[in-house]
Parts: structure tokens; sequence; C-alpha cells
């Protein structure tokens, strides 16, 4: 069997990868974290034998052959009818969080021996993907956590005066009734623009901005690489995050061959690091040279795989039937 931790609601990622997965008459069953806390399911995990009963189905732990780790946790956990602004209103948020996420993981281990797509015991930390991608031998950026103006002015000038900021983990949407809200890179190129900063700041990712001539989108799936080059014209390479530049005519996705070597040391970081997918961000320079920005494993793929006619959810279905044998 294939067991599916995923959200419930639409998934852009997961729910054309299950189309597949009924076209080819498998046996899988798709779960979410909202299935487990919501109040509208019945729920019982037997502990001592091993079992998980979901409104009457149960699931066998047994059977379970390989897991695809795929945005279980949905987002914003809310008690119904009680007010927000009352006490202990933060306290019950936070106690909540806490129960689930230790339930979460007691159920990670309950299939700790079972075969895993994008396995959750070996969480990816950008910082540390960096380190261990340079390890691995791959060019990356000069990068810093820093939380201070003095310390940020030293970094600026030995990266050439030009850098940028990002999450040092990820950002989510803001949304704000009828408006959604996103984080995007920042650059950071003259003098001014450091010295409006305060003189301390939340500890936030500086790095050396890499002026590239293509941005490379590649999924990786166990081995194999599926890139995509992005091309655009020289207003939108001004842009610091080129996810502004998608919804351009003028921006054009390119099936690209990476070198062989790249792939040696790509495929070296993602084994050292145990992750069997995801989703890696790549920029070429105009004199050649190839840097890793950093590497999603629950990172989306649908551009890729329809621009590039990959057909990358049929590639993951098929993934998931063979190792469910």
């Amino acid at each position: 069997m294939i067991l599916i931790l995923s959200f419930r609601q639409y998934e852009q990622g997961t729910d054309p990868v299950i189309d597949w997965l009924y076209a080819r008459k498998a046996n899988f069953i798709r779960i979410s974290s909202q299935d487990i806390i919501g109040r509208e399911n019945r729920y019982d995990l037997n502990v001592n034998e091993g079992s998980l009963v979901i409104n009457g189905i149960q699931i066998n732990l047994d059977e379970v052959k390989v897991i695809w780790d795929r945005r279980w946790q949905d987002s914003g956990l809310i008690l119904n009818n009680y007010p927000e602004n009352e006490w202990p209103y933060e306290q019950l948020i936070f106690e909540h969080d806490h129960e689930i996420n230790y339930l979460t993981n007691y159920l990670h281990e309950c299939f700790k021996d079972k075969i895993w797509l994008s396995s959750p015991f070996h969480e990816v930390n950008k910082l540390s993907m960096l380190k261990d991608a340079a390890a691995a031998g791959l060019n990356v950026p000069a990068s810093a956590v820093i939380n201070n103006k003095q310390d940020l002015l030293a970094f600026f000038h030995r990266c050439h005066n030009n850098i940028i900021s990002k999450p040092i983990h990820h950002s989510h949407y803001f949304v704000s009734e009828e408006y959604v809200y996103s984080v995007y890179t920042n650059t950071f190129n003259t003098y001014e623009a450091i010295e409006s900063l305060p003189e301390k700041f939340f500890p936030t990712l500086f790095q050396e901005r890499i002026c590239g001539e293509i941005e490379i989108r590649c999924f990786y799936l166990d081995g194999q690489f599926y890139p995509m080059a992005i091309l655009t014209d020289q207003e939108s390479k001004e842009e610091t995050d080129i996810k502004l530049s998608f919804g351009l005519s003028t921006t054009k996705w390119v099936p690209y061959q990476l070198p062989r070597s790249l792939e040696i040391k790509l495929e070296k970081l993602l084994r050292t690091t145990d992750n069997n997918t995801g989703s890696i961000d790549l920029i070429k320079t105009t004199s050649g040279a190839y840097y890793f920005i950093e590497v999603n494993t629950g990172g989306q793929y649908n551009a890729p795989g329809f621009r590039g006619n990959y057909y990358l959810e049929e590639k993951i279905a098929d993934w998931l039937i063979t190792h469910s044998c």
C-alpha cells in the first residue's frame, strides 16, 4: 500500500499524482493532519496493536510499503467558539501545536522502517545545506546571518556592494481579507540602503548576489534530473527574485541539460543529506559557472513538468507504485 501524507484540500503537486495512481489502479490512501485533529472525524490510534482507524477505515501499518510525505501539516490551528482575544487563547494554541507535533513525530516513528519519498527524519536546513553543498564541490554564494548594521556593512563591502536578503527558513503567505501578500528576495546595492536600517534588527540571512545569465529550476527524483532554464529579457534580469517575472510574456521556460560533472556533485549532496527528491535552484553566470542556491524537498514541480513535457506527476506515481510492490 502507498500512504500519502498531504493537505486535505487541493494541493497542486499532490492531486495530479493521485490522478495517475487512480489511472494505474494503485492501492493507496491519503490522510492529512486535519483527519487526525479535526473534530468531524472519528480517530483511533491503537498504540499497543499498531493500528490506525479514521472514520471506520482501518489502516494496517504493516501493509504500508512506501510513504510520500507531501506537505502534511495544514497551516493555522483554529479553536472554534473560543474568542481569540481572550486569555488563554495563545497558550492553548501553543499547547495544541505541541500535542499535534508530538503525535506527528510518533506517527513518523511508526513508519521509520518504510520506504519514504521525502523523508521527515532529515528536515532540510537551508544554512546546513549551503555548507554541505560547498563540501560536495558546488559553488555557493557567500552567506551570513546578521542582526546588526555594523557587521552588515562589512559583509556588504566584502560582497562588492551587492547583496540580497531572504528568510532563513521559509515565508508563508500573509492573508488579509481579499488580499494575499508574499515575501520576496530583496536587494541591497547601495550604501544608503544599509544606512536606512536600524542599528539592531531581527537575525536575517544575507547573501552575495549572484548575477546570472540564466536561472535553472531542476526537479530531482531518485537519481534523475529534470532541469528547466528560465530565460528572461534584460529588464527582468534586474529583478532580484525571478518569481516576479514568471507571469510575463517575455519569460520563457526551456528544457536544459546539466553538465554531468554538476549532476554528480548535486547527487552527492542529496545522497549525503539523505534526500531522494527535491526542487533545486541554480544560477549559471555569464562566465559559465554554476551556483547552487537551495533545494526544497517539498517544492513544486508543476512548472518544469508541464513546460518541459517531463510528465513528472506520472513519474512520481510510477516511482511510488514500483516501491510499493
